[in-house]
């Protein structure tokens, strides 16, 4: 199942029974969306690896670009064309990829276990470099 890269949200939200998550703590409440009428149904708190995540009724995981780039992560995004990808901006590790789906206009992370697998020490960290990734967007002479 694929996973929503949005940055419009504020939370990393994950539904209540998603494989990986850990340190689950369940304390049901609700939050109030950006219309200020509708509501999302909270369940709680949990781990995705080193990432903290609300517990809500969602279909499939949404990454809050936001709390990706802030503290304690830290981390950058580089957008290009219909790309994204999600790096250490120390290492040029990347941490994640996703591509924009045409029928919504979506980031789609096709890979969320890229995230279950990233410490926040670059050494720790299996994925693959930035450098051929921005080769790849360079235009061709």
């Amino acid at each position: 199942m694929y996973a929503i890269a949005d940055g419009g949200a504020n939370e990393i939200l994950f539904p209540l029974h998603y494989e990986g998550l850990s340190h689950v703590s369940l304390t049901p409440s609700e939050a109030i969306m950006a219309d200020g009428s509708s509501t999302l149904q909270l369940h709680g708190t949990a781990r995705y690896g080193v990432f903290h995540v609300m517990l809500a009724d969602v279909m499939r995981p949404i990454w809050s670009e936001t709390k990706l780039t802030l503290p304690p992560h830290n981390l950058h995004i580089f957008k290009s064309g219909m790309m994204m990808r999600v790096y250490h901006p120390d290492s040029l590790v990347v941490v994640m990829s996703a591509t924009v789906d045409m029928t919504d206009g979506l980031y789609r992370i096709a890979d969320t276990p890229s995230l279950l697998r990233y410490r926040t020490s670059p050494a720790a960290t299996v994925c693959t470099s930035l450098a051929p990734c921005i080769a790849d967007l360079s235009p061709l002479n």
